[in-house]
């Protein structure tokens, strides 16, 4: 009966030690690539110094993480032919430092030819083990009525399986120790890649103006037939935060503005939609759209003011009442000017 294997516990903890270095390791380039700046990358300009070096360092990064992952899953290969690799002849260095530590060990691990001679010398390496050990079981075919032989065969067939299993332990033992040691320079390599793909990735902002770009509209120089008559200044219509709706005060200021339309034929209105500098673009072009469309909507709907006398123009972030910065708040910007201007004269037809 082979013996058991004394080593099974042992080997099993350094495959859990592996395994969960494997786990970790994982986890750490997972966190640490979800956490890099993709999108400052996507912004980089093709080619330019800081795209090559954040694209190389992202390469050197993913080749030393996956080769990192291979190596550790080697560690888990197993290799049945453990004898083998003691009398083994090529040079290859996990065989080598196996073979070095059974010379150092060998008076121990290999059992001697009369166990019941203390005197008896050892068997002085595992080749002979061998031979020895086919050497009795052919006595024991010649002759199965004598225990002795039977005895001898099992003692020698035990000593070489155990031969076997510390072969196969060191082995393991040696494949993991240097495969956790690369491992550890090459993923802090990998470490150090990634950061540099974060730092180069991280272009810096261009310089924006303190101050947007202000447009500014005058209303029309008075006609001379509207220079005895002044056109009043009206209030501005007042909006919340991202909102078009038309409060209570701004219905009543709107009113202002249809009842001068109405006695005034010859007078009409643009209506000058703005919002403040927080938010994109196009949310605000939008969003000021729309406020300019609800006080153009009330003055033609329900005010019965004619659409050839209204003139809309929406001009979000500029032409401000209040100058600001970008991205500031200002309730005076978020407004719609209403402004009155004398229409040209109709041509008799």
């Amino acid at each position: 009966m082979a013996a058991a294997d004394p080593y099974v516990v042992a080997k099993a903890s350094l495959r859990d030690n592996v395994k969960t270095l494997i786990a970790v390791f994982g986890g750490i380039a997972g966190v640490l690539l979800a956490g890099a700046p993709f999108s400052g990358y996507g912004s980089l300009e093709l080619f330019s110094p800081r795209w090559i070096v954040a694209s190389l360092a992202l390469l050197v990064s993913l080749l030393l993480l996956g080769w990192s992952v291979r190596r550790l899953l080697f560690v888990l290969t197993p290799d049945l032919a453990y004898t083998n690799l003691l009398i083994d002849t090529t040079q290859d260095a996990e065989i080598l430092a196996v073979q070095a530590e059974f010379a150092r060990r060998k008076d121990e691990l290999l059992p001697k030819r009369n166990p019941n001679d203390p005197n008896s010398p050892r068997i002085d390496s595992v080749s002979r083990l061998i031979e020895e050990k086919r050497l009795a079981w052919e006595h024991y075919q010649a002759d199965t009525t004598k225990v002795d032989r039977k005895e001898e065969y099992d003692r020698l067939a035990d000593a070489l399986a155990a031969v076997n299993h510390w072969s196969a332990f060191t082995r393991l033992h040696v494949r993991v120790s240097r495969g956790t040691d690369t491992v550890f320079w090459a993923g802090l390599a990998a470490i150090i890649s990634i950061a540099v793909f974060a730092v180069a990735s991280n272009a810096p902002k261009k310089e924006t103006a303190s101050a947007p770009t202000v447009y500014v509209v005058l209303p029309s120089s008075p006609s001379p037939v509207a220079a005895a008559d002044p056109l009043p200044v009206l209030p501005p219509v007042l909006f919340a935060t991202g909102k078009a709706e038309l409060s209570r005060q701004a219905v009543a200021d709107i009113d202002k503005a249809r009842d001068h339309l109405r006695a005034h034929p010859d007078v009409g209105i643009l209506i000058v939609a703005h919002t403040d500098t927080v938010g994109g673009d196009a949310l605000n072009d939008a969003l000021a759209m729309r406020r300019a469309r609800s006080v153009a909507e009330l003055l033609r709907e329900q005010g019965g003011i004619g659409a050839a006398r209204i003139f809309v123009a929406p001009l979000a972030k500029k032409d401000l009442p209040a100058l600001t910065a970008q991205d500031t708040e200002n309730p005076a910007n978020r407004t719609v000017q209403m402004i009155l201007i004398p229409l040209p004269p109709q041509r008799p037809r």
